[in-house]
């Protein structure tokens, strides 16, 4: 009787809260067996690699779980992006739509704080059809994402195959990528206000804007909440950090993400 109790129990479908160790997604982490960011200050992260993060419709994302531990789960309110196991560089990823306007983004209740210091980090590419000033990850602290000193975003470079970061309207120097081509993205704000955005482990020209951020505010993956410019392609891995991350680390957080992306 016990071997057969065990099999039917491995024959039954698992329920979401099981898949996601107990939790429903957004009220508690999830187990993690990739490694963790070798960083500290985490608020946000965002790996599809962790099968059991992603809530799924179909191929479509409907939240993804933070694994910080902290329960800032992303959510569609719209048209979802979907999962593809093999998305980017035959790894799994999430794919945004520019066509479907597709954005995942937390309540408003993320825990920026109020501090003045920042790292944050995507693995993604960007496809042709991504907005003029479409955005691979935003934080919109107050009224928008781009016009507001306690807010920042990353977008395309109007419409040219170039990213930088903003913030009040300051930005940094412009970085080329490649379409439709991987890339590790990385960005800091130091306690002076200096940005620099690093694509492939290499740095900006740096642009500078102090001051604090506002607290409970929304992240997003894909656009800016309140904004209408959209990401077309892929976001693998994301993550944020309320802490400065020095060039030395940031080389150090780089090499892992490379390494664990295959790039």
């Amino acid at each position: 009787m016990r071997r057969l109790f065990l099999v039917l129990m491995l024959l039954l479908p698992l329920s979401a809260s099981a898949q996601f160790n107990g939790c429903s997604p957004g009220f508690c982490s999830v187990s993690s067996s990739s490694p963790g960011p070798p960083i500290g200050g985490v608020v946000g992260w965002w790996d599809s690699s962790v099968f059991s993060s992603l809530t799924l419709s179909g191929s479509a994302v409907t939240s993804w779980a933070d694994l910080s531990g902290l329960g800032n789960s992303l959510a569609g309110t719209g048209n979802k992006p979907t999962y593809s196991a093999t998305g980017l560089n035959s790894r799994p990823s999430v794919l945004f739509s520019r066509a479907s306007t597709q954005i995942l983004c937390t309540p408003f209740s993320f825990p920026m704080g109020t501090g003045n210091t920042l790292t944050f980090w995507t693995v993604s590419f960007m496809a042709t059809a991504t907005t003029t000033f479409g955005r691979a990850i935003s934080y919109t602290g107050a009224t928008n994402d781009f016009n507001d000193v306690r807010s920042w975003e990353v977008e395309r470079n109007n419409g040219a195959n170039s990213l930088h970061m903003v913030r009040n309207l300051v930005d940094t120097g412009n970085m080329s990528v490649t379409l439709l081509t991987p890339f590790v993205m990385i960005g800091t704000v130091n306690s002076s206000g200096v940005m620099t955005l690093y694509i492939n482990g290499v740095a900006s020209t740096t642009g500078t804007q102090s001051g604090n951020w506002g607290t409970n505010g929304s992240a997003c993956l894909g656009g800016g909440v309140h904004e209408t410019e959209w990401w077309d392609g892929a976001v693998s891995e994301a993550g944020i950090s309320t802490n400065f991350t020095n060039s030395t680390d940031v080389t150090t957080l780089y090499n892992s993400l490379k390494a664990k992306w295959g790039l």
